[in-house]
């Protein structure tokens, strides 16, 4: 037998696509919550998890996925779209963006994700804690003995004394405006170390009601989909704020935004808003 048959070289990082025949189903389910509930909003979710979507799964139904796999639920085009303007939230949507499907009108909506997904929760890795947070030195008498290897591999001077686990000495966690590596946001979810660090949101983005026109939502002030650098003009009749992505991220889409506010004019006129493939 020869080398090249005897010695077969098997690739393990091959993996086969599994095509559109699995999210069929994901396709189907969307366009059946669609006509159940008829009104659709796009929201982006900030350092959320699923507690913040409980307080609302009475009435309404979230959508989470990738957009390339939901976008077959959703039309592309005019005439594709089963109703008016939808084919507009397709085109709409980037990848940090989520469905909610509802029968609740847009104000209750914005109220109930205001005021109940506002909340306050342990900070996850990469995020920005907003106050620092630091360990006394005493006796854990909460934990079990196993744990005392755990609380080491996190950075923690850790000590067994007659089964119980003892912190030797004061450990910083993080310190505020400082990004979280995975090492310390582990500390956070612990039972004793359980501390409020970060915030959580669900922000409303775009807004399709029962069988009407598709309207984007200004977003809250502070608050960015991705980084961002702001340029701000200010003239004797116009102020014109450009906000564009940042550059050193390049091939990726841009949103941009331009509004403009004229002294003799009180309602504030959205020109457009493009996506922009940077190269």
């Amino acid at each position: 037998m020869s080398v090249s048959k005897r010695d077969k070289k098997v690739s393990l990082t091959y993996t086969i696509k599994k095509g559109i025949g699995s999210n069929q189903k994901v396709l189907e389910n969307v366009i059946k919550m669609l006509r159940e509930y008829g009104s659709l909003y796009v929201f982006t979710a900030r350092r959320a998890s699923n507690e913040e979507c409980k307080c609302a799964q009475n009435t309404n139904r979230f959508s989470m996925g990738k957009p390339k796999a939901m976008d077959g639920s959703l039309s592309h085009t005019k005439a594709e779209e089963q109703h008016k303007d939808l084919h507009k939230v397709s085109t709409f949507e980037e990848e940090l963006f989520r469905r909610q499907l509802t029968s609740n009108p847009l104000d209750e909506l914005i109220t109930q994700m205001s005021s109940s997904s506002s909340n306050k929760s342990h900070a996850r890795s990469e995020s920005v804690p907003i106050e620092k947070m630091t360990l006394e030195a005493r006796t854990l008498q909460e934990h079990a003995a196993k744990m005392e290897p755990f609380f080491c591999s996190l950075g923690l001077c850790m000590q067994m004394v007659k089964g119980e686990v003892i912190r030797r000495k004061d450990h910083t966690v993080c310190k505020q405006g400082v990004q979280l590596i995975p090492e310390q946001a582990g500390i956070p979810k612990t039972k004793s170390f359980k501390d409020h660090m970060a915030k959580s949101r669900l922000v409303p983005q775009g807004a399709y009601p029962r069988y009407g026109h598709f309207k984007k939502l200004k977003e809250p002030k502070g608050e960015c989909l991705v980084p961002t650098i702001c340029a701000t003009t200010t003239t004797n009749t116009a102020t014109t704020t450009t906000t564009k992505s940042n550059p050193q991220k390049p091939n990726k889409q841009i949103k941009e935004e331009m509004i403009i506010s004229t002294s003799n004019e009180q309602e504030v006129q959205e020109i457009k808003t493009e996506k922009i493939d940077e190269i």
